[in-house]
């Protein structure tokens, strides 16, 4: 007992110095990059807030910050966090430095870590995130995001291919447009104000509602195990094809062409897009504004 007492007084008095000495670690990053019109930005980060935002500039400014606190008794950590910013012609690629490992015998700690892009509203993007909130404005470019458990919200980004692989969390769109391909774990997702000419939807479970005019000769694919959906139509028409274990209502826009116990079809009065729905226990409401 006396010679734990002791390690634990030596290691007491060898950390105290740094816990004391040593309550924060920050980061800043903020810098500006020429591009062409054809380059990509690549993204890798662990952020916990992530906001993209484009208008007309002709350069891309990069700005980062991570602000640690913590404090009691800690090994490790000697590695410091880091940004990688790469610059080809093709390509502007920015790659976080994790540091290394801290192991903490005891005490807190608390992490506030920001990415704020402004970027061309035509820039492609491709980003690789984990969990956290993340915030798409302006863009008219192609959007492909992979993240965990998050919070999307994309606002006017009315052109462009979205191709979204997210875990559990929320999707919000405002004013979306171009294709949109989805695959989400247990997500809620809200679509408003939009004109997509494809959607291609695939989530475990969670909920969808969808406000959107329909392309002709569009493909519109909603899939899940236990998915609710509300699908609303502002313009165009074409024939809704449902798979379902649930309940299926639809407005009177909608006319019925068959309907069986797990099965029904739909015409919307004008239109020649092609809808198909297969939501397994979910419910679907079909609405026409």
């Amino acid at each position: 007992m006396r010679h734990l007492a002791f390690l634990l007084f030596a290691l007491t008095t060898a950390f105290r110095g740094q816990a004391q000495s040593d309550p924060a670690k920050t980061f800043h990053f903020d810098e500006t990059y020429p591009v062409t019109k054809t380059t990509v930005l690549a993204l890798q980060t662990e952020a916990d807030k992530i906001t993209v935002t484009g208008s007309n500039r002709e350069t891309v400014r990069i700005r980062i910050d991570r602000v640690v606190k913590s404090g009691g008794i800690t090994l490790g950590g000697k590695e410091p966090f880091d940004v990688l910013v790469r610059q080809s012609t093709d390509e502007i690629s920015i790659v976080e430095k994790q540091p290394s490992p801290t192991v903490m015998f005891f005490g807190y700690y608390l992490s506030d870590h920001t990415v704020q892009l402004e970027v061309p509203k035509d820039m492609n993007l491709r980003i690789r995130a984990q969990d956290g909130d993340y915030t798409f404005n302006h863009l008219t470019g192609n959007l492909v995001l992979e993240a965990d458990d998050a919070t999307v919200t994309l606002s006017d980004c009315a052109e462009g291919s979205k191709e979204l692989q997210l875990g559990d969390g929320r999707l919000d769109i405002d004013g979306g447009g171009g294709s949109l391909r989805l695959m989400g774990g247990d997500l809620n997702v809200g679509i408003r104000k939009s004109a997509f000419a494809a959607l291609d939807i695939k989530l475990d479970d969670g909920r969808l509602k969808a406000e959107t005019s329909l392309r002709d000769l569009g493909n519109y694919r909603i899939r899940g195990n236990y998915l609710p959906v509300e699908f609303t139509v502002t313009g165009g028409g074409g024939e809704f094809k449902i798979h379902h274990e649930g309940t299926v209502k639809a407005d009177p826009w909608y006319q019925p062409q068959e309907q069986m116990n797990h099965y029904a079809v739909f015409i919307g009065a004008s239109g020649n897009a092609r809808i198909e729905i297969a939501v397994g226990d979910g419910n679907v409401h079909l609405r026409h504004w």
